[in-house]
């Protein structure tokens, strides 16, 4: 016990010795982010959509939500937004040091971030979702000012391939359906614009991530009347918060 606790001292020793010095910056990232869905975060593109054969109009930007009762013209349908979870691996190369900047390129190797939604039609739930978000090598390009005694703040742009899935469960008079059902599997890029502030190995900042996905969504009620499925194009925008380390 006693080397184990040694040892977790002199990591953290370790973490908070070394500099981020101009020149011998390059490394490894690793952040922990909290994220925050924009206004239109599931939204379909268009302004109408269509359950049960009736049109209906989308307000408060929500999402294709499948026939559990019968929709009229002017049903008012609005989303809650539980917070997201995330992390994300990246790598950094600087190429030039003019005065107290770095100028470099990135890589966003990984980005895993999870997420829930309620959906609800006059204030009745009628939907509930679990979504997850996987983008995966993106390049990008990061510019460093040195403040001196170990900090420097960070800018910088990325885009990576993004995959999103989405598994919903409807509800029928406040209870939850086991029959019907929708799911989605998503494609698409995601652009990131981001800032951060770092001292020795410790970082913290906030990114905005602009996400348009097309893809394709399955679909069944209870008596397997509207089953089949559906290409659309989808928007998955968000504002995350991350700590965490750059080695």
């Amino acid at each position: 016990m006693k080397k184990l606790i040694f040892s977790v001292v002199a990591a953290l020793g370790c973490l908070s010795s070394f500099a981020q010095n101009q020149g011998e910056d390059n490394g490894f990232g690793l952040k922990f982010d909290f994220g925050f869905r924009g206004d239109k975060y599931g939204a379909y593109e268009g302004v109408g959509m269509s359950a049960n054969g009736q049109s209906i109009d989308i307000v408060d930007g929500t999402k294709k939500v499948f026939p559990i009762k019968e929709f009229e013209k002017g049903d008012k349908c609005s989303v809650s937004k539980i917070p997201m979870f995330g992390l994300t691996m990246d790598n950094r190369w600087y190429v030039a040091n003019p005065g107290n900047f770095g100028i470099g390129i990135s890589a966003r190797w990984l980005d895993v971030s999870v997420g829930a939604l309620k959906y609800e039609v006059n204030g009745e739930v009628v939907s509930r979702d679990l979504d997850v978000k996987v983008d995966f090598l993106g390049p990008g390009l990061m510019g460093t000012y040195y403040l001196g005694n170990d900090k420097a703040i960070d800018v910088y742009y990325q885009v990576a391939p993004s995959i999103n899935v989405v598994g919903s469960t409807d509800y029928k008079d406040g209870k939850q359906d086991d029959d019907s059902w929708s799911g989605n599997g998503e494609f698409g890029l995601s652009h990131y614009f981001g800032g951060a502030f770092r001292y020795k190995k410790f970082q913290f900042g906030c990114e905005y991530n602009i996400a348009n996905m097309a893809g394709i969504s399955l679909f069944s009620d209870d008596d397997n009347s509207s089953a089949g499925f559906e290409i659309d194009a989808t928007r998955r925008n968000s504002l995350r918060a991350f700590v965490g380390f750059k080695f």
